[in-house]
């Protein structure tokens, strides 16, 4: 018989702990070939940066958590993030910064299931305030060349820039971001007075000679068009101007002293208050009177029925062109229950309910989205930012009675800013614009 040389017997025992040590040293040898981890729930699946989320299921083989993968959305978190596994069934993760929203999964990589994933339900990532700065305006002052007077509706374009509405100056502003302070580098408009001027087109007019009334919205058209709605009391307007300076000033919709807009046709405009504009489906979506109404190629025209008729008054719109799903969404007043809701406008124009497990606003009045389909909704009379969650949990942006705000009245979400996310919000009580970077 023939025997193994000691030298060559110590070289397989060594081997064979090494290996051993290399997928964990609690590994279960007689389970990996048959059973694959098992993913069932999260817990909580809604959680901030550096919370601790508890992903339960089974057949979690090894207590080393460094030999997992855990994915959110499709993304790798780092292993440092994985904190411990308690048992077969428990494993804990420490939430990543800016992890996103989606589908977690779990993979053990190594020797398991030949290193399936597990695919378990979606988790949603709450957003904190990191810091935040006065962007634009002057809380002290209105008359200053910089100044802003009652801020209003708010817009990010491709490049980056903020236009605002500011509505009682009756100038439009685009502002450049310039590290933590933004510099006005345009004012479209005629500030501070109602001027005694015309409302006919003026394709060659210069910034100062545009007039506006009381502009309080605007949306980004196509191309350079932007696109301002004007409340005052006698003149309510949509004008569409452009972001090349050259590009003059046309009144779009509605009357204006016996002048027609090109698109008035027969819409009559009732104190409009929100845009938006659907790039793929070219069609603005207005806000005016209560109801929902279209402007399509062509000039041509519809109001959306609620379901419920009278008993459903809209009061904001939002379209990011950056969702998935690309559909309008209306913020609405329900007089029959009497709570705000957030409806989807499908491409049959039926209205589809947003879900959300609790209304606690007060007087929200506008409202933008990222890209994953949560809603941030601005409420003036609260003083605070709701954030309508994918999974339908509403929860303020503000802990306690920390927000700095003033009746806000204007909303916008910059996903692609250098530094991250922004959003911006026009403190209009206090006639500056805030910037809050989210983590």
């Amino acid at each position: 018989m023939k025997t193994v040389a000691p030298a060559l017997f110590y070289l397989i025992l060594f081997l064979s702990v090494a290996c051993c040590e290399d997928i964990g040293g609690d590994f279960d040898y007689d389970r990996h070939d048959a059973d694959c981890p098992l993913v069932t729930g999260l817990f909580p699946d809604l959680a901030r940066f550096d919370e601790i989320v508890e992903v339960r299921g089974a057949n979690f083989f090894s207590r080393d958590p460094q030999q997992y993968e855990v994915y959110i959305d499709g993304k790798l978190i780092d292993r440092s993030r994985i904190v411990e596994v308690l048992n077969d069934s428990t494993l804990r993760f420490r939430v990543p910064e800016k992890a996103g929203s989606g589908q977690v999964q779990i993979k053990l990589p190594y020797l398991a299931c030949n290193g399936s994933t597990s695919d378990g339900p979606s988790f949603t990532y709450q957003y904190t305030v990191g810091s935040s700065v006065i962007f634009a305006g002057d809380s002290a002052s209105t008359e200053c060349t910089d100044c802003l007077h009652g801020p209003r509706g708010l817009e990010v374009d491709p490049e980056g820039d903020l236009w605002v509405a500011d509505y009682t100056h009756n100038v439009v502003r685009e502002i450049r971001p310039n590290g933590d302070r933004g510099t006005i580098i345009r004012t479209i408009g005629q500030r501070n007075t109602l001027p005694e001027c015309t409302c006919v087109n003026a394709p060659n007019s210069i910034d100062e000679a545009v007039c506006f009334f009381f502009p309080s919205d605007l949306a980004l058209g196509q191309g350079d068009d932007v696109f301002v709605i004007e409340s005052e009391s006698e003149k309510q307007l949509i004008s569409r101007i452009s972001k090349n300076k050259d590009g003059g000033c046309f009144l779009y919709a509605g009357n204006c002293d016996g002048t027609p807009g090109d698109c008035t046709g027969q819409l009559d405009l009732v104190f409009p208050s929100s845009i938006a504009w659907d790039n793929i489906g070219k069609t603005h979506y207005i806000v005016d009177n209560s109801r929902i109404t279209t402007i399509a190629q062509g000039c041509n025209t519809s109001t959306l029925p609620f379901p419920d008729g009278q008993n459903q008054l809209a009061v904001a719109i939002d379209i990011n062109p950056s969702r998935s799903d690309n559909q309008p969404t209306v913020l609405y007043w329900n007089a029959t229950d009497q709570l705000y809701r957030l409806a989807r406008i499908e491409s049959d124009k039926n209205l589809a309910p947003v879900p959300m497990i609790n209304s606690p606003f007060l007087m929200p009045v506008a409202l933008t989205s990222d890209k994953k389909g949560n809603f941030f909704l601005v409420d003036r009379d609260a003083n605070q930012v709701f954030i309508v969650y994918a999974n339908g949990q509403v929860l303020p942006l503000f802990d306690g009675a920390s927000s700095p705000l003033n009746a806000p009245a204007g909303i916008v979400l910059d996903e692609n800013a250098d530094d991250g996310s922004i959003l911006y919000l026009s403190d209009t009580g206090n006639n500056i614009i805030r910037a809050f970077f989210l983590k």
